[in-house]
């Protein structure tokens, strides 16, 4: 499934390659696919600025992107747009 060619496993923290090691190969989907939603949220709750939510967001799309890199995931898909993004009050500049 995987070819050994693109897989970066010694890249992997100690951690990771302990979760990895765990994992059969053979199981690993080919295509994941992840909606990010409530990065404002997260941050309201612990009574942060909205935008370092949208920062912890950052941080977690590129942990997840290289991992998936490393362990030569196929496909990953990341969604992005909420929709309680169309219902907010429009600004005007």
């Amino acid at each position: 499934m995987y070819s050994s060619a693109t897989l970066r496993i010694h890249e992997l923290t100690a951690e990771e390659r302990a979760v990895y090691a765990t994992l059969k190969p053979e199981r690993l989907p080919e295509h994941v696919a992840i909606i990010m939603d409530g990065n404002g949220r997260w941050a309201g709750h612990r009574s942060l600025k909205r935008f370092l939510g949208h920062q912890q967001g950052a941080k977690s799309v590129q942990l997840v992107t290289e991992t998936a890199s490393r362990i030569g995931l196929p496909w990953l898909t990341l969604y992005a747009f909420s929709l309680a993004v169309t219902s907010r009050a429009t600004c005007s500049a």
